[in-house]
């Protein structure tokens, strides 16, 4: 499996490896495993699409949350560890935002506001892939 995966793929390397340490089998064996059959069931995708700003609204009383109960202790930790900016925990929701606060080159409420809109940007990709996958599901 290793032979597959770029070096560079740390999210791939990170699970391949998981796989193998907790199962003991590489994850190319799994894949080769044949698969169940289908399942005797008919399977149906719904769609919740609240309002826009209802979401962003959400988006923000969950940072401001997430501000009165640590998050700034957490990413100073994080900071402290020297990481890869390029590591998924190095790029989760508030990370670089309240990292660019912390090394003074942003105040803590523009920090705060760019990590609330930097969240509420990801569910808009969503809604697009909802529709391809409806389209495809009627096909």
């Amino acid at each position: 499996m290793a032979s597959r995966l770029r070096p560079v793929d740390s999210q791939r390397v990170s699970r391949a490896w998981e796989v193998w340490r907790g199962t003991g089998r590489s994850l190319a064996w799994w894949q080769a495993q044949p698969g169940l059959p289908p399942a005797p069931c008919r399977f149906v995708a719904v769609r919740l699409l609240p309002p826009r700003s209802d979401l962003r609204a959400r988006i923000a009383v969950r940072f401001e949350h997430m501000m009165q109960h640590g998050a700034i202790e957490e990413v100073e930790a994080l900071l402290a560890q020297h990481l890869d900016p390029a590591l998924p925990a190095m790029r989760a929701h508030g990370v670089p935002e309240l990292s660019a606060f912390l090394r003074g080159e942003i105040p803590q409420e523009e920090a705060i506001r760019l990590a609330v809109l930097a969240t509420g940007n990801i569910p808009a990709g969503r809604p697009l892939g909802l529709r391809i996958m409806h389209s495809l599901n009627r096909g």
